[in-house]
């Protein structure tokens, strides 16, 4: 039985697979057009680290905003763009028996950001469902991650990050992993995590199923 947690985003989606007895993490991020792996930006830093021990997956989102009817259409090609870039890594992964874990939608902000969020994710189960099944697919709430993980459904960032460090939930499979190896022996920049924060949010969301 494979395991799968999605920690979905518009900008740093973030995968933790549990196959054969290990964990795989895999990194997607908007990388805005520009070579990341030559910036200076503070933005890349974990990302130029992480690609030399796990999968990291760079694209280029393109919103054009001349006008609301441009901007919509534009938005559901760049959904799709993501979505089909995440389910072809999948396809590649998932030779087996499925549970994925998909992070539900929080309903308590709603803003243009949210509302994003909220349709790019429903394209992206649509395309789970209709590649492997509506019976492999798990809805957990926002919180259940944070929960299992950390003890409390308001977890913030840097403590899902620490408790990941810390091995709270005592997963020696996870020690084993290099994404562990390597935040354990260099420690997380809290002011600028990413894609850290995403990967543990994706661990969390997989123990949570």
């Amino acid at each position: 039985m494979i395991k799968i947690g999605i920690d979905f985003s518009l900008t740093s989606p973030a995968i933790c697979v549990y196959k054969n007895n290990e964990y795989k993490f895999i990194s997607f991020f908007n990388d805005g057009g520009k070579d990341w792996k030559k910036s200076k930006s503070k933005s890349y830093r974990y990302h130029k680290d992480l690609c030399e021990i796990i999968e990291v997956i760079p694209y280029t989102r393109e919103i054009d905003s001349t006008n609301y009817r441009i901007e919509q259409k534009t938005k559901m090609s760049d959904a799709l763009m993501i979505v089909n870039l995440i389910i072809e890594k999948l396809k590649t992964i998932i030779d087996d028996d499925v549970i994925i874990g998909l992070e539900g939608f929080s309903y308590g902000s709603i803003s243009s950001s949210t509302l994003d969020l909220a349709m790019y994710n429903s394209f992206l189960r649509m395309k789970l469902i209709e590649i492997f099944g509506s019976d492999c697919l798990n809805i957990v709430s926002p919180t259940e991650g944070k929960k299992i993980l950390f003890g409390k459904g308001n977890a913030k960032k840097e403590d899902m990050i620490q408790a990941f460090i810390d091995n709270r939930l005592d997963d020696n499979i996870l020690i084993d992993s290099k994404l562990w190896k390597y935040c354990n022996k260099n420690g997380v920049d809290f002011k600028q995590p990413k894609p850290i924060d995403d990967l543990v949010d994706a661990y969390g969301i997989l123990k949570s199923i």
